[in-house]
């Protein structure tokens, strides 16, 4: 193929697991100047050289109206899983009876089988696909410990429903996980990308039973206290009714 011609609205890749789609978009990306891992043009952090040379082979051909701003979405990076296996492969020789469930329905995790294949860890892996509501509370109630490094996130309801459920939160440096957790208290924070600093959380969330327990009894009172659905409803109608009546009296 030597010109791909895109619709000014929406274009849609759809194909199989494999097939490049990432790969293509990814390539485009670099070829627009945005940053490999995700991102807008000023974000230039990196974690792993991971993509693909396409890039420096392609010409972008724009039109006469230019964007104001560009964005890449790279969930892979964005969610740091390959860090996160990483860190797991570093636990293995001290906890070697642990597993890693990986939630990660919407990814491409063809090369996320590569890396564990390649850490030596492929058997202590399983890669989750699309669950139900049941299925996401089963895994949530049966894990010991709930690991999300995202390297940009506001407030994830998946860690409110960890929280919940008795999961041990480990989370990345986040404004917005900072109003959930607070380090060595009810959870662990870590630098997002830092594979060494979460081997280490993880290590210590293995080895520290009655950590987990104080963390799972006070979690699950701060949920219901602050983020059950019961509350949150009220709150949004507090604040309307609130909104209504002031709009009310200035009329």
């Amino acid at each position: 193929i030597d010109r791909l011609e895109f619709d000014p609205g929406v274009t849609f890749f759809v194909g199989d697991n494999g097939t490049g789609k990432s790969t293509l978009v990814e390539a485009i990306a670099v070829a627009a100047g945005l940053n490999a891992e995700g991102g807008s043009a000023n974000f230039r952090f990196a974690t792993r050289a991971t993509e693909s040379s396409l890039g420096s082979h392609l010409t972008l051909v724009r039109g006469t109206a230019r964007p104001r701003t560009s964005f890449f979405l790279r969930a892979e990076s964005f969610y740091n899983v390959e860090s996160v296996l990483d860190a797991f492969a570093m636990t293995r020789a001290g906890f070697p009876e642990w597993r890693l469930d990986v939630l990660t329905y919407g990814l491409d995790v063809s090369h996320l089988h590569a890396r564990a294949a390649a850490l030596d860890v492929g058997e202590a892996v399983r890669f989750v696909g699309l669950l139900d509501r049941a299925g996401i509370e089963e895994h949530y109630l049966r894990a010991a410990i709930f690991c999300s490094v995202p390297s940009s996130d506001g407030s994830a309801a998946s860690l409110l429903e960890g929280m919940a459920a008795g999961s041990f939160p480990i989370v990345s440096d986040l404004p917005a996980n900072h109003e959930w957790i607070e380090h060595r208290k009810n959870g662990l924070v870590v630098p997002a990308g830092d594979t060494g600093a979460l081997a280490d959380a993880l290590k210590l969330a293995m080895s520290s039973p009655e950590l987990r327990a104080e963390a799972c009894v006070r979690n699950r009172h701060y949920v219901a206290q602050s983020a059950s659905w019961e509350t949150a409803i009220h709150d949004v109608v507090d604040a309307l009714t609130g909104l209504t009546a002031s709009m009310r009296a200035s009329t």
